[in-house]
């Protein structure tokens, strides 16, 4: 259909009334098949006529181009009753289409929009609103208060069959034979009277069509002549014509049927009429009948018929004549519309003159140029006024009245398209009908043609004013009740709004005017408005979607719900996925109950399912929707209709299961007891679990042994991705039980909705073996209770019989399953009746572990998994089945605290069990004893009576191979000789229902809140697969001590440190008494600062700080070291041998002697030696180590690093702290490790490869490893992250720490080596002079001095070659120098060397020298002897060079300098004080 100023051209264009001769005419028509003579006409009207001139009021000539005309049979142009037709037109417009062929896209961005504006266009997206606008706007008959439907003309037709034609012609439309329609009050009876001599040669072949013509000319009548029907009849006719009337009449001929026989309806029914839309109209039987006479419709895009319309459609047109065809645009070109066209401008300049000038006054009469020589105008009788209609209830302006000849004078302006002057005109007679309340339809009609001649005079009209116009017509219009012309109205703005391409404000006009008694011409401007905000620019595709949902809300108001679900299922294809809950709940809830009234209860079924989720519904609404959907699955399944299943519909979420958190467990649960319990962890992340899991089982897989383990783990995976396969023991997460035995499936079970949810009978459904999938049916029979086991020939099933929820409530459900049979049992999932009518089914979907092992795996957006084992269940002959429980555990604990607790082991089974196994996820708080140590305390006293220091030496192994599981010692049968050999540890047995007691050691790490979790696996005495345990302990945990320690190197001796602790009481109530300190170290201890008697003891109230300080010496008849057999040169070998891929030889670092010096209070200090505390020492020591390798080296697997890296330097220092809270008895320490006391980094990784680059290293990679994977590995190696602050510190709240290394004295200097954190130069120096000295020969005098200066080199793998000077006065850094008596401001004094002043070379590992210098003094004073610089270059020494994997490398590069060069100078002075007289006494 055309839109804009073409659709008001036809709705705007002249109407002529046709009065045909009733006896023939028709006749004539039926040949043709067209009812009636308007019809036959109607097609030719709305043809674009173009050359159509016409003289408007300004004197110019205009075109109309196109020129249209309207045709209307005389006795049908009266206004049907506006209730009826609003009602019976809203039938109509629905019933035609078909709302499932016409899906309005989903459009959800801006290049959707443009898209389908390319390929598809918005004109025919929804052709009834077309059809709806077209009827409103022109069809609804002529009213007492507007002109456009008032007939310009009547034109009369008449056949040349009749024997009088002239007598029938007059006697047709004579005074006494008027139609009703001129016999108004407000009709013009005058109106142009035209005439049409209709000829049809096979009805009156004897007729002189050109005589009769010319007769009714001499008789006055402006008549024209026809001839139609010339084609012969002929057997199986088909008509030469195309068929121009089958649109028109299938239009409107369901309307005028339904208006001829319906009874008026009630205003309040016009917007719900459920008994019209649900049965389609039908077309008459008989094409060839007159029907009863039609509205006049103009439709502009015709509709398709249906098949029985087209049927109607064949021979139309069947007798006429291609020159018929041709001569019927003659007769409205040249007769019709120039005959109407001059009688319009003629009425126009008649009304101007008279009526409209006088009006305006003298003013509007000079405005009027073209009119100002005809004089003024005649003088007329007293013009008729309104008055009411009695009959009617409604005012009425007589035709003859100036307000209704200026409506109409307007009006003309209109169809001429004189816009401009119209809306002069309509704005003077405006004040007319405004004056009185009873002229409120009239002043109606006149603000809405304001409104629309605004928009078509300018190119940019006013758009408030056009809103005010708009606003006030639609307001008077309902008012005056005529709510369809304010919906004619609002629909003629509207499109003239879009003439402006204002589309926004074309959709805001439309949604202004839905109203909430008018659900379908709501529904119809919201869908409008929807489609203008995709024209708009940009388009807007949100409140295109957004206005569609609101047009179906009203759709569905109004009945018409498959237009509802189209709207809605358009909303819900936009807007899923955005997780607007509030608009998806809408969407499904309206869907759900339109799907259900149109009989597709399966979909409204799914909808209503979408609904049963969390959201922010509220409770009655949740608990609406609740009702309903049962209700309408109560229908479904009346119907046959399934829940869970492939042909039926999905299962229903409702209660919420999360199928990833589904556990199965074995065996029964056990006691429970104090913060633990037995088989915890369905709550727990079950990654953490599975992880714990495989490694116990590589450790039990290896007999307990940790470094078949930590060989097994490094050849399971190279460093370079080489995978090598492994023999598994057993298939990890397969849950393994025993006939008779339990399983337990646990799910979270959790209503989303704020309303509670019944729920029973809720069973597992399961298959064993390989049998088919089945069915298991829960039979209950009326008169009995519901079973507690379901019973299968191979296992029985738990039903529980109520697990309703409460509103949000979650519950954890266990359901479990008693095997009968070996085999292999698979949970499938579960069976419940929800509502107590719907049976239910969910099924489990669990994945296994996401796969990473190839590249296609890793790049896979969804990732790969494995198949999932946990809920299959194999079934074994009976085992054993293992319960623990801590005895003693507390419910809270001090950071740092020990405390010893008993471990209750149970076995429950009926069979033996062996080969235990524990793993731990915080291996340094825990220490497992065993039997025969139930009464170790857990600080052994050292036995060395009532000394205040104790020295302990052990030997360890220095391998970073100890791990996190351990083997549990069983009772063992006679005859063992070793108890404590690997190979007793299989034969323990626990003996079926039997009970042992462990004792285990917990420490607190630090403060907080901890889960800590255990793992144990286990063995039949019948040997067999091994099973799993899961224990889980909460532990709270308060502050006691904070410690800092910091280091700083003496100034009075080579191999030296003074230690710091600050302690720091962090509980707000206890008194803790530190009574103890312990270094651990292969070459250092720790000393008393000055006296030996000296406390140690001392009691720190709450929150108070104490500080101590001692002194850290190196040991005293240490063993001399083998270089190359040293911890940092057997790691730097192995790093070696790593890039050099050598892997023949293997890792293995020799044994270190540890000294373990010990001061404290007399006869109160615990042993480091003794177990348990060695163990749990060096368990923190092995997880501190390993925390600190992971964070230098990120690059390095963690299993790669205990192959590359020692547990100790041969430098590291670690502090044991021991405390104890008097108030409580409670005790405890905190561990400070991986303090390095060597001043040069212990790893000389940048030396030791400073001749090849990581590009180099990377090129003598095997085939097999990658050149990316390589260079990342070197790169990783020698460019480590420093781990730890300056300053040799550490500080503790209770845990493991580490510690950085030592700067060096009072030196500055810079060194080109070093990757991680600063490196200082090994080389110490001290500088020892006289503090006092006397000139002699007094003030006059010279007096020389000695100062000797030490060198020393502490590193004991490197060659320091030296070059050392002492610089003048003149030029070293200056230090503040003054005489004794002189003021501050005064330039300090000078002195000189004497003597030599420069020497150099070499010191070797761990070796000194002196050097003597001679300060030469002339005046008392002051004086910083302390300058000086010192250049020293590293290299190796032999011995370490015998560490190279490549001996080549060894030879070629013995003696050369490693590139790493220091410069030292000094930043503390070193005063002398300079006297005349006698020393300063000080």
């Amino acid at each position: 259909m055309d839109e804009g100023r073409d659709f008001l051209a036809r709705v705007a264009s002249p109407l002529v009334a046709v009065v045909a001769d009733p006896l023939r005419v028709p006749a004539l028509l039926a040949k043709s098949n067209v009812p009636d003579m308007a019809l036959f006409l109607r097609p030719f009207g709305f043809r674009h006529h173009s050359g159509v001139t016409v003289t408007d009021m300004h004197g110019a000539t205009a075109a109309l181009d196109p020129c249209y005309i309207r045709f209307v049979e005389a006795h049908a142009a009266e206004s049907p009753d506006p209730a009826l037709f609003q009602s019976v037109l809203a039938a109509d417009v629905m019933a035609r289409y078909n709302a499932a062929a016409h899906v309005l896209p989903a459009l959800r961005t801006i290049a959707d929009v443009e898209s389908f504006r390319e390929t598809a266009g918005f004109e025919a997206m929804t052709p009834w609103f077309s059809h709806y606008r077209n009827l409103v706007a022109l069809h609804t008959g002529a009213s007492e208060h507007d002109t456009f439907n008032h007939p310009v003309a009547c034109l009369v037709v008449v056949s040349t069959s009749d024997p009088s034609v002239v007598a029938t012609a007059q006697s047709l439309l004579s005074e006494s034979n008027l139609p009703s329609i001129l016999m108004r009050p407000y009709m013009d009876p005058s109106v142009l009277r035209l005439y049409l001599l209709l000829h049809d040669p096979e009805e009156a072949p004897n007729a002189d069509p050109a005589a009769i013509l010319a007769d009714m000319q001499r008789a006055g009548l402006q008549t024209h002549l026809l001839t139609i029907n010339s084609q012969p009849a002929e057997p199986d006719q088909k008509p030469i014509v195309p068929d121009v009337w089958s649109p028109f009449i299938a239009e409107t001929a369901a309307l005028n049927r339904k208006l001829a026989s319906s009874s008026p309806i009630a205003p309040g029914l016009g917007s719900t009429l459920p008994s019209i839309i649900d049965q389609p109209f039908q077309l008459p039987s008989d094409a060839g009948v007159p029907q009863p006479p039609p509205l006049i419709d103009v439709p502009q895009s015709p509709p398709a018929l249906s098949l029985s319309q087209q049927g109607l459609s064949h021979g139309r047109g069947l007798r006429l004549s291609v020159s018929d065809f041709q001569a019927v645009d003659v007769l409205i070109k040249d007769f019709l519309l120039k005959q109407v066209l001059d009688r319009i401008t003629r009425q126009m300049r008649d009304w101007e003159r008279d009526i409209a000038s006088a009006r305006r006054g003298l003013s509007g009469r000079l405005f009027k140029v073209g009119l100002k020589y005809f004089g003024a105008s005649k003088s007329a009788a007293p013009a008729p006024s309104a008055y009411m209609d009695m009959a009617t209830r409604t005012t009425v302006f007589p035709f003859a009245s100036p307000e209704l000849i200026m409506r109409r004078l307007g009006d003309y302006a209109v169809m001429i398209r004189d816009y401009k002057y119209a809306l002069t005109v309509y704005e003077s007679v405006k004040k007319d009908f405004s004056a009185n309340e009873r002229y409120v339809k009239f002043y109606a009609g006149v603000q809405e043609m304001i409104a629309v001649a605004a928009l078509l005079v300018t190119d940019n009209p006013n758009k408030t004013g056009v809103e005010s116009a708009l606003e006030a017509s639609v307001q008077a219009y309902t008012d005056a009740k005529c709510p369809i012309y304010a919906t004619r109205a609002a629909l003629l703005v509207a499109e003239m709004t879009k003439e402006h391409h204002a589309y926004r404000d074309a959709a805001s006009l439309l949604i202004k005017n839905t109203a909430e008694d008018a659900d379908l011409k709501s529904a119809l401007f919201l869908e409008s408005a929807a489609i203008c905000f995709l024209q708009s620019n940009p388009p807007l595709p949100r409140k295109y979607v957004f206005h569609l949902i609101l047009a179906g809300h009203r759709f569905a108001k109004a009945g018409l719900r498959d237009h509802a679900q189209r709207n809605y299922v358009t909303g819900l294809s936009a807007y899923g996925g955005l997780g607007w809950s509030l608009v998806d709940d809408h969407i499904h809830f309206a869907l759900g109950r339109q799907s259900y009234h149109l009989g597709q209860v399966r979909d409204a079924v799914l909808h209503f399912i979408k609904l049963l989720r969390r959201s922010r519904q509220t409770a009655s609404a949740q608990r609406a929707y609740l009702a309903e959907f049962v209700y309408i699955y109560q229908q479904y399944g009346a119907a046959g209709g399934t829940v869970g299943t492939e042909e039926g519909i999905p299962a229903i979420p409702l209660p919420v299961i999360v199928d990833g958190g589904v556990t199965v467990q074995s065996g029964s649960l056990g006691s429970t007891g104090g913060s633990g319990s037995a088989n915890a962890g369905g709550g727990d992340d079950e990654a953490i679990w599975e992880a714990m899991e495989k490694d116990l089982l590589d450790f039990a897989a290896s007999g307990g042994d940790a470094a078949a383990v930590a060989s097994a783990a490094s050849k399971r995976k190279t460093p370079f991705g080489q995978t090598v396969a492994v023999p598994q023991v057993t298939t990890l997460n397969e849950t393994t039980t025993a006939v008779g035995e339990p399983v337990t499936v646990n799910f979270q079970w959790q209503n989303p909705l704020q309303v509670p949810v019944p729920a029973n009978n809720l069973y597992l459904e399961c298959a064993f073996g390989d049998a088919p999938e089945s069915v298991t049916d829960l039979q209950v029979s009326p008169d009995s209770d519901v079973p507690s086991k379901i019973e299968r020939p191979e296992f029985d099933v738990e039903v529980l019989h109520d697990v309703s929820l409460d509103a949000n409530e979650k519950r954890k459900v266990q359901l479990k399953i008693y095997p009968k049979r070996e085999g292999t049992i698979t949970i499938l999932g579960i069976r419940y009746l929800l509502c107590g009518v719907i049976p239910t089914y969910h099924r489990f979907h669990k994945r296994g572990r996401r796969l990473n092992d190839t590249p296609a795996q890793r790049q896979d957006p969804d990732g790969v998994y494995a198949p999932d084992v946990v809920l299959k269940v194999v079934v074994t002959p009976p085992m054993p089945v293992l319960d623990v429980l801590l005895h003693g555990f507390p419910d809270m604990m001090l950071s740092g605290q020990v405390i010893q607790v008993a471990l209750e082991l149970n076995n429950k089974g009926s069979r033996g069990l062996k080969s235990l196994y524990v793993k731990t996820s915080h291996p340094a708080a825990f220490c497992f004893g065993d039997g025969t140590s139930l009464e170790l305390p857990s600080y052994a006293s050292v036995n060395e009576g009532s000394v205040a220091a104790a020295e302990e030496e052990e030997i360890v192994g220095n391998a970073l191979d100890r791990v996190s599981c351990l083997p549990l010692r069983l009772p063992l049968p006679d005859g063992v000789v070793q108890p404590g050999s690997k190979d007793a540890l299989g034969m323990g047995v626990l003996p079926a229902a039997m009970t042992t007691l462990v004792p285990v050691w917990i420490r607190a790490e630090k403060a907080g809140r901890f889960f800590h979790r255990m793992v144990f696996v286990y063995q039949s005495e019948d040997q067999g697969g091994y099973r799993f345990l899961r224990y889980t302990i909460a532990a709270q945990v308060y502050p006691s001590l904070r410690i800092n320690t910091f280091t700083r190197t003496s100034l009075t001796a080579m191999n030296e440190f003074i230690l710091g602790v600050e302690m720091e009481n962090q509980h707000p109530s206890l008194n803790i008494v530190f009574r103890q300190i312990t270094s651990i170290s292969p070459s250092w201890k720790i000393e008393p600062l000055s006296s030996p008697d000296e406390p140690v003891s001392s009691q720190l109230g709450p929150n108070q700080t104490q500080y101590q300080y001692f002194r850290i010496k190196r040991c005293t008849g240490r063993q001399p070291l083998v270089v190359h057999q040293t911890p940092e040169l057997v790691t730097t070998t192995a790093i070696e041998r790593l890039i050099y891929q050598d892997a023949e030889a293997k890792f293995a670092p020799p044994d270190i002697r540890l000294v373990m010096h010990s001061l404290g209070a007399p006869g109160q200090m615990s042993s480091s030696q003794q177990f348990p505390l060695s163990h749990m020492v060096q368990s923190q020591r092995f997880a501190a180590r390993l925390a600190t390798l992971a964070s230098q080296y990120p690059s390095i697997p963690a299993r790669q690093l205990s192959q590359l890296f020692t547990l100790y330097w041969t430098d590291d220092l670690d502090l044991l702290l021991f405390w104890e809270a008097p108030q409580t008895g409670q005790r405890g320490h905190i561990a400070i490790t991986g303090t390095n006391l060597n001043l040069y980094s212990p790893l000389p990784l940048s030396a030791w490869f400073g001749r090849l680059d990581a590009r180099t290293l990377a090129g003598r990679a095997l085939f097999s490893a990658t050149v990316r994977e390589r260079t990342q590995l070197v790169t990783g190696l020698l460019k480590s992250r420093a781990v730890g602050g300056g300053g040799g510190g550490g500080s503790s709240s209770g845990s493991s720490n580490t510690g950085a290394r030592v700067s060096s004295d009072g030196a500055s200097g810079s060194g080109s080596a070093g990757s991680g954190a600063k490196e200082s130069s090994p080389v110490r120096v001290l500088v020892k002079a006289e503090t006092d000295v006397v000139l002699s020969g007094g003030p006059d005098g010279v007096c020389v001095t000695p100062i000797r200066i030490t060198l020393g080199n502490t590193s004991w793998m490197h060659v320091a070659e030296y070059t050392f000077e002492a610089l003048s006065p003149s030029t070293a850094p200056q230090h503040a120098s003054f005489a004794a008596d002189a003021p501050l401001s005064q330039a300090p004094l000078n002195f000189a060397w004497v003597g030599q002043t420069h020497f150099s070379g070499l010191l070797q590992p761990e070796s000194s020298v002196d050097v003597l210098l001679h300060a030469s003094f002339a005046t008392p004073g002051m004086f910083d002897v302390n300058r000086w610089r010192l250049h020293t270059v590293l290299s190796f020494s032999p011995a370490a060079l015998l560490a190279s994997v490549d001996g080549g490398r060894s030879s070629s590069i013995a003696g050369e300098k490693t590139g790493v060069v220091f410069v030292q100078t000094p930043t503390i002075p070193q005063h002398v004080l300079v006297t005349a007289g006698h020393p300063v006494q000080r």
